[in-house]
């Protein structure tokens, strides 16, 4: 009896959660969990020359309207980059917004012929 009483008080739990300081449960808000991102450009900007990576490859698309987007189910390394490609200039801004809404990086580049990165590295 006094073994299963030892094995027992190994499992109590005063709340919290598994992985937590005191090794109860605890459970996974939704809005944590990220099933891919977007790759989004905007701006004034007339085209664009477009740059994206993922961990599965790179891939190219020349003379992009703005504004711009692109879903990726690739959750690891993340790469996209805009070169102002009219000589008229103004400006484009990169990001790339989580599934769950949170904005992991943005930047912003002016005048021709800048080019803009984001990644989430």
């Amino acid at each position: 009896m006094a073994v299963a009483a030892l094995a027992l008080s190994g499992c109590a739990s005063s709340g919290g959660g598994v992985g937590g300081d005191d090794g109860g449960y605890y459970s996974i808000d939704p809005s944590d969990i990220i099933s891919g991102y977007t790759y989004r450009l905007t701006g004034s900007a007339d085209s664009v020359d477009i740059t994206m990576s993922t961990a599965g490859g790179t891939s190219q698309e020349s003379d992009v309207s703005l504004p711009f987007e692109k879903d990726i189910d690739d959750t690891d390394f993340l790469y996209i980059s805009a070169q102002i490609t009219d000589e008229s200039g103004g400006d484009v801004t990169c990001e790339i917004v989580a599934s769950n809404g949170d904005v992991v990086a943005t930047n912003t580049a002016s005048g021709f012929p800048s080019i803009v990165t984001c990644d989430n590295t």
